[in-house]
C-alpha cells in the first residue's frame, strides 16, 4: 500500500491522507496548511533510471547491484536490498570528499542537486541527479568502475560518434557533440557542440550510431529554457559534421548493408539477407526494452522496502541503522508529547517544542481541513526518510503518538539543534501522517534558546565527542 504525494514549492506543510477505494486502490487528498502553495512550483526532479540510462551506465549499475549483492553475503545488512544499488562518480563520506566511482544505494541519494556523475555509451561524464549526505549515505568505493568504464567504452561508444565527439573537445575541453538539442523539430538537422555542463543526463537528444544513423542518447534541455544558449559560448555548430562522421572507415563493404547494434562492430548483411536482419534486430530491441522496464519495476519495487539496518563498509551507517542510542539531551518527558495548549514555558526541549507544533498542527487539520486522521493527541515530531521521487532522503513529520513503531528509530534533535537517533519511526507509506519540513527551520530559529542555558554546550560537546561515527 502506497501513499502518493505531490510536493509543494512552499517549504512548509504536505498532507498526504490515504483513502482506502478498493483492494490496493488508493487516492490522495492533499490538504494545505496555513501556508499557500506557491503557484507554478517546479515539476519534481528526475533522477537517471533504466529507462532514461545509457546501455554503458546500465552495465555500471548491474556491476554494482552485483557487488552490493556480495557484501551482503558476507554478512553486511546495509546492502541487501541490492536492487537499488547505482554507479555513480562522487563524494562518499566525511573524510571522502574527492569524486570517485563508487556504488550507491540510490534511496539515499537526494533529488535536491545534481552531485554526482552518470556516463553515456562514450565514457563523456554528465552532471545527474543525485546529492550525497555523507552522514547517511549507504555506498562502497569501487575503482574498478573506472577501469571498466574505458575499456568498455570501445564496445559501446559508435566510431562516428566519437569522432565528433573528438571534435568537439579539441574545440573546447568538456564539449560533446549532440544534434536536436535546442528543438525538437524535425527540421533541425544540424549538429553541435554543446558544453556537457549545460545538459541534462535525463533527456534525450540525438546521437550516431555504428551506421551513421541517428539515435536517441543523454544528454538534452527542456522547457522554456531550452533554447537559452548563447552560441559560441554554450555551443557551437559543426559545419562539417556530415565528412567528419563519413571520415572513418566505412562500417561495411559497399555491396552490404549496414545493421547498426547496440555493441561494436555494426553487422554486414547482403541485400537477400536484409529483411531477416531487420526482424532480428527488431526482436532483439523489443527484448532488450522489456528487460530495461523489468529493471525499472525491480528498482520501483526495491525502493519501496524500508532502509538496511546494518553497518555499510566505507560509510558512515544511515540514522535507522545505529542500534545504540545516543545520549538525550533534555529528552522530552511525558508530559512533552505535544498535546495542544502546552505552554512554550513548560517545554524543557527542543524536540518538546517541535511536539507542540506537531499538535497544533494535527488539531489545525482536523478543526479546519475536517480531516479525521488528524484527530488524535499527542503528536510528536521526527525526521524519517522519504520513499518518493523528488524528495530529499530525510523529511521532517508530524505522527500521533500512537502510530510510533518503537521498534524503528528515527531523528529527534537535542538542544543545540544536533540529530540523534531515537526511539520510534514509521513505515510512511503505510501511516497517515503529516510532512512539516519548516520544523527544520524551526530548529535554527530556536536552538540559541535552549543550547545557551548553563551546561548545555558542554553537554553537547561531549555527546559529539564521544558519539561521533
Amino acid at each position: 500500500m502506497k501513499l502518493c504525494r505531490q510536493p509543494l514549492a512552499s517549504a512548509v506543510a504536505c498532507v498526504a491522507v490515504a483513502v482506502v477505494l478498493g483492494n490496493d486502490d488508493m487516492q490522495t487528498v492533499n490538504a494545505r496548511t496555513r501556508i499557500v502553495e506557491e503557484e507554478d512550483a517546479e515539476s519534481p526532479a528526475q533522477k537517471p533510471t533504466p529507462l532514461t540510462s545509457a546501455p554503458l551506465q546500465r552495465l555500471l549499475d548491474e556491476t554494482c547491484v552485483k557487488r552490493f549483492k556480495a557484501l551482503c553475503e558476507e554478512g553486511k545488512d546495509a546492502f541487501c536490498n541490492y536492487e537499488t544499488a547505482v554507479a555513480r562518480k562522487g563524494r562518499g563520506s566525511e573524510t571522502q570528499t574527492d569524486d570517485q566511482w563508487r556504488c550507491y544505494d540510490d534511496r539515499f541519494l537526494g533529488t535536491d542537486s545534481s552531485n554526482v556523475q552518470c556516463t553515456d555509451n562514450c565514457g563523456t561524464l554528465f552532471h545527474c541527479k543525485g546529492s550525497i549526505n555523507p552522514s547517511t549515505s549507504v555506498h562502497t568505493t569501487m575503482k574498478d568502475l573506472e577501469t571498466e568504464l574505458v575499456n568498455r567504452v570501445p564496445e559501446f561508444c559508435s566510431p562516428q560518434q566519437k569522432t565528433l565527439n573528438e571534435y568537439c573537445n579539441n574545440l573546447r575541453e568538456g564539449w560533446v557533440a549532440r544534434r536536436g538539442v535546442l528543438t525538437s523539430s524535425a527540421e533541425d538537422q544540424e549538429w553541435r557542440c554543446f558544453d556537457v555542463a549545460k545538459l541534462e543526463y535525463h533527456l534525450q537528444s540525438q546521437c550516431v550510431d555504428n551506421c551513421s544513423r541517428l539515435r536517441h542518447c543523454p544528454g538534452g534541455r527542456e522547457g522554456p529554457d531550452r533554447r537559452n544558449l548563447t552560441e559560441n559560448d554554450d555551443y557551437a555548430s559543426i559545419p562539417e559534421a556530415r565528412s567528419l562522421i563519413a571520415s572513418g572507415d566505412p562500417p561495411c563493404e559497399a555491396a552490404l548493408v549496414c545493421i547498426s547494434t547496440p555493441k561494436n562492430p555494426a553487422k554486414c548483411v547482403s541485400e537477400g539477407e536484409v529483411a531477416e536482419a531487420l526482424e532480428e534486430e527488431a526482436e532483439q530491441e523489443t527484448k532488450e526494452r522489456r528487460e530495461v522496464e523489468k529493471e525499472e519495476q525491480r528498482k520501483v519495487a526495491a525502493a519501496s522496502v524500508a532502509p538496511p539496518q546494518s553497518e555499510a563498509s566505507d560509510s558512515p551507517r544511515p540514522p535507522q541503522d545505529i542500534h545504540s542510542v545516543y545520549p538525550q539531551l533534555e529528552t522530552p518527558t511525558e508530559e512533552e508529547l505535544g498535546v495542544l495548549g502546552t505552554a512554550e514555558t513548560k517545554l524543557q526541549s527542543l524536540q518538546g517544542l517541535l511536539n507542540a507544533r506537531c499538535a497544533e498542527e494535527f488539531n489545525y487539520l482536523c478543526t479546519s481541513e475536517n480531516l479525521a486522521p488528524f484527530c488524535t493527541q499527542p503528536v510528536v515530531a521526527r525526521k524519517d526518510y522519504g520513499v518518493y521521487t523528488g524528495f530529499e532522503g530525510s523529511i521532517w513529520r508530524c505522527i500521533s503518538f500512537a502510530n510510533l513503531d518503537q521498534e524503528r528509530k528515527s531523528i529527534c534533535v537535542d538542544n543545540c539543534g544536533a540529530e540523534y537517533v531515537c526511539d520510534g519511526g514509521i513505515e510512511p507509506t503505510e501511516v497517515v501522517h503529516a510532512q512539516w519540513s519548516a520544523l527544520g527551520k524551526l530548529v535554527t530559529q530556536r536552538k540559541n534558546d535552549r543550547c545557551k542555558r548553563p551546561g548545555a554546550e558542554e553537554g553537547n560537546e561531549g555527546y559529539r565527542k564521544e558519539y561521533t561515527v
